[in-house]
């Protein structure tokens, strides 16, 4: 990821996005989201609450997946393309540093 990071430290004209299943081997490695660079953007892939509460932790912005559309948490967010078909290019809701947003909700498909 190093490698990722200084790339787009080197290069402010690339935006990119990612997620990681692994988010505590960016901890551990003191890799945070204010060390990276602000066309970088990086959500944590979360499977369960205990992740979740970790991600958050450690301020790491979030996404999980649900079965059924239901209440969301504090400062989560659902997927705008699976509400009503906008597209990533134009919502851009997983690229935001908006600080309001912990997490993206995506509905199971």
């Amino acid at each position: 990821i190093n490698e990722v990071i200084d790339l787009h430290k080197a290069r402010p004209d690339l935006i990119g996005w990612g997620y990681s299943h692994a988010i505590i081997h960016w901890i551990k490695a003191k890799i945070t989201p204010k060390s990276l660079p602000k066309n970088l953007h990086v959500l944590a892939s979360v499977d369960n609450e205990e992740q979740m509460k970790l991600a958050k932790k450690h301020n790491w912005r979030y996404a999980r997946i649900v079965d059924e559309w239901g209440t969301l948490n504090k400062g989560e967010a659902k997927c705008r393309y699976q509400l009503d078909s906008t597209v990533c290019t134009s919502c851009k809701l997983c690229f935001t540093n908006d600080k309001r947003i912990k997490g993206i909700v995506f509905r199971r498909h």
